[in-house]
């Protein structure tokens, strides 16, 4: 059975865990007798216009006022979806379904996080990691994750303006339909085109949006945990994953824990003021229930 569902969490420290925070920060910021200090001084010919004061209650402004993360969740079978679009179901699939006993459902991930105002920390990194169960007894059929989207992908952030199209293959792989992607060449942006060697029998279409693809590892194929790394240089961050869950005909409810992982990142305008700052975390619990549905 489809579903649909939002969360919005605002994640900050207590004034216990500011004050944890503040004493971490003035013991790992430099002193003013530091020999890297000293060379700054030395390329300045004067002192550095920087206050290690000013940079711990910049942190710390931010870390109450905390960040927005919302993330919201879409679910529903797959292969209904191919007869509604009066498509072949793959062979994969028919052999999977009918011998094997095993049905399929599509998982949809949208999380943006939102940090303060403020235009010295960045996030640096967000980790997005899912743990799959359900209630099947028989512990050799687990749910999991046959594929999903984005794979590794390790190369120089795009800004993607158009339709993003989404597709899957006879063999049940997802993949990314030639797309138009949009660089910044010496401040204008030249177009430019993708595209991905697969022949797609459904494509699923995202919608307009724009979309900042950085470098991200990703694992969890043919397992129930999977785990996208996001690295990034941006204020915010919005990022969209999907997953295609393999999931036994006896299931009648499949848990997905879905957690969230945030690393901020103060940028200071020497690196010895530069600094990675401890992670936000956002947590939620899923319940898909599948129903008579697992058995179509």
């Amino acid at each position: 059975m489809g579903f649909e569902k939002e969360f919005t969490n605002h994640v900050n420290l207590n004034q216990q865990e500011l004050n944890e925070l503040r004493a971490q920060l003035e013991d790992s910021f430099p002193q003013t007798q530091t020999e890297e200090l000293d060379s700054v001084r030395g390329i300045l010919g004067k002192e550095p216009d920087i206050s290690i004061k000013e940079n711990v209650e910049e942190i710390l402004n931010t870390y109450k006022k905390g960040v927005e993360i919302a993330k919201k969740f879409n679910s529903y079978p797959l292969i209904p979806l191919f007869k509604k679009e009066k498509k072949e179901i793959p062979p994969h699939i028919e052999i999977s379904t009918d011998v094997h006993g095993y049905t399929y459902h599509v998982l949809k991930i949208v999380f943006d996080i939102w940090i303060p105002e403020n235009e010295s920390i960045f996030l640096r990194k967000v980790e997005l990691a899912l743990n799959i169960t359900d209630d099947v007894e028989d512990k050799t059929r687990l749910t999991v994750a046959d594929s999903f989207f984005p794979e590794n992908q390790y190369q120089d952030i795009f800004n993607f303006n158009g339709k993003l199209e989404v597709g899957i293959d006879s063999n049940f792989k997802i993949g990314v339909n030639s797309i138009k992607i949009n660089t910044p060449v010496g401040g204008v942006e030249a177009g430019a085109k993708l595209n991905t060697k697969f022949s797609s029998d459904l494509i699923m279409n995202l919608g307009v949006l724009t979309f900042q693809l950085a470098q991200i590892e990703a694992k969890g194929k043919a397992n129930n945990k999977v785990l996208w790394k996001f690295h990034t240089q941006l204020k915010n961050t919005s990022h969209e994953c999907i997953v295609i869950l393999q999931v036994p005909k006896e299931a009648t409810q499949v848990t997905i824990d879905v957690a969230t992982k945030a690393y901020p990142f103060k940028h200071g305008p020497w690196s010895l003021f530069s600094k990675d700052l401890p992670p936000w975390y956002d947590r939620h619990t899923m319940n898909i229930e599948l129903g008579q549905q697992a058995k179509n």
